[in-house]
């Protein structure tokens, strides 16, 4: 067997979205990677190890049976919560047991399955709660709930987390009426198509988060670091200092080297303008917070050396990925109007370059396509290991900012 577990599986990521829109914990898909027995002892300790205490929560979603009982047989207090798959438990008695004994050593565990397929009244008790899907029959019955303004109607369970909701009715209808403790799936398509505008401004709380950054005096790495918190607000900046109405002899390729360029007055009458204009939009929170996962993926994904500058590049290229969502234009124009490094256009446009395999990766984790990540790792010629260690390293150093 190899060193190292993560040689032997292939993580993906999704996060859960609360009732603010923003995440309450990220969930980690594994598949198996390799015939070899899969240590889970070994994985929970590397998860110990490079998890700190104040990033977010953990779940586990075994994509095999093999997984499961491997981590049923490991996981304790300590352990992030295992999801259990509850028709492996039906097809494989032997598996209650594991569950059972999982359960007396305090491991925190959630079944997972279908609305219509709960656990009986004696495996329940093992559960702190259900992770569910939603089916065609359920989401209709839970709008008609929502049309004659009866969500007690609605077959959702409270408090529990769903999947699988295809709109934005439903998603607020779970977490607003039947007090869903998470989504693990943000309808993102819906969103969008019912936004009132199809351009959108940049959010409110980000806005002031800004202002009173500047106010404070806080320095242009500290300012770069929150603008690059919220895509809408990194572009319209670097819009804003290649206009002619700014009127720089030089193009402004980076947001370091606006804010550089500025200064403070400037600075701080235009986050005005933006606060005046900003969105309280809260269901778009997770299509930015997304784009920003995405951002962070993509740095963790390419060795940028210690040059910080390229880093940042990389950041942006991340982030700029699924902009034509939000700025209502294609991509392609998008990038046209500002003087971007042509890498990042290389990268989406024409999937080629440095950044190319990169933004494929973290395209592959943010979706759990095993399949994808295994051929890009390939293609990035560093294994799976690598890539593993780096998506975990890129997870535990996100942002507080995403969901303080």
């Amino acid at each position: 067997m190899s060193l190292s577990v993560l040689d032997h599986i292939t993580l993906g990521v999704q996060p859960l979205w609360g009732r603010s829109r923003e995440w309450l914990a990220l969930q980690l898909s594994l598949d198996p990677a390799s015939p070899e027995p899969f240590d889970a002892g070994h994985l929970l300790r590397t998860l110990r190890e490079v998890w700190p205490d104040s990033a977010l929560p953990l779940t586990l979603l075994p994509r095999s049976r093999e997984l499961l009982a491997a981590l049923l047989a490991q996981v304790d207090s300590s352990s992030p919560t295992l999801v259990v798959q509850g028709s492996w438990l039906a097809q494989d008695p032997l598996m209650i047991d594991s569950v059972h004994l999982a359960h007396r050593r305090g491991a925190p565990l959630w079944w997972r399955g279908s609305a219509h397929d709960l656990p009986d009244a004696d495996l329940a008790g093992f559960f702190a709660r259900s992770h569910l899907a939603v089916d065609e029959s359920d989401a209709l019955a839970a709008l008609r709930a929502i049309d004659i303004t009866r969500p007690d109607q609605s077959p959702l369970p409270l408090g529990q987390v769903f999947e699988q909701l295809p709109s934005q009715a439903l998603a607020a209808h779970a977490l607003d009426q039947r007090n869903a403790w998470a989504l693990a799936d943000w309808p993102v398509d819906d969103v969008l198509m019912r936004l009132p505008s199809p351009v959108l401004g940049p959010s409110n709380k980000a806005t002031a988060r800004l202002q009173r950054a500047v106010a404070s005096d806080q320095s242009p790495e500290q300012l770069e670091d929150l603008l690059a918190l919220e895509p809408v607000l990194a572009w319209r900046f670097l819009t804003w200092c290649n206009s002619a109405a700014v009127g720089l002899r030089n193009p402004v390729e980076s947001i370091r080297h606006g804010l550089m360029l500025m200064g403070t007055t400037k600075l701080r009458d235009w986050l005005s303008d933006q606060h005046h204009g900003a969105s309280t939009h809260i269901d778009v929170l997770p299509i930015k917070a997304r784009m920003v996962l995405r951002a962070a993926l993509t740095e963790a994904f390419i060795d940028a050396g210690v040059e910080e500058g390229l880093k940042r590049e990389v950041w942006l290229c991340g982030l700029v990925a699924e902009a034509d969502a939000l700025l209502g234009e294609p991509l392609s124009a998008a990038l046209e109007r500002l003087p971007l490094s042509p890498r990042i256009a290389d990268a989406h446009l024409r999937r080629s370059g440095p950044y190319a395999n990169a933004t494929a990766l973290a395209t592959a984790a943010m979706g759990s396509h095993a399949s994808a990540m295994r051929n890009a790792a390939a293609e990035d010629d560093t294994g799976l290991e690598h890539i593993n260690r780096a998506l975990l390293r890129a997870l535990s150093g996100l942002p507080r900012q995403l969901w303080g």
